[in-house]
């Protein structure tokens, strides 16, 4: 697994879309073009839960909708 910082990848995200292959919790391999960029942002729903500092909560842009990576789960990412 590769190390990669909270604040990197959000950083990241925030500039572009990015290409992610990560291991589920459930072990399942996933990739995901996901971003943070604004004009790709979705309403939120407010869980009144704060973002674990193992995960960044991302916008999967194939479905359209909110998810989470776990940080620590990332094989590779790739900007796009």
């Amino acid at each position: 697994m590769l190390k990669v910082t909270k604040e990197k990848m959000v950083q990241m995200l925030q500039n572009n879309l990015v290409e992610v292959n990560f291991v589920k919790l459930n072990g399942e391999k996933r990739k995901m073009i996901a971003t943070l960029q604004e004009n790709y942002l979705l309403p939120t729903k407010g869980t009144g839960r704060a973002e674990p500092q193992t995960c960044v909560r991302v916008v999967d842009t194939e479905i359209n909708e909110w998810r989470s990576i776990p940080l620590d789960r990332i094989e590779s990412y790739e900007i796009l």
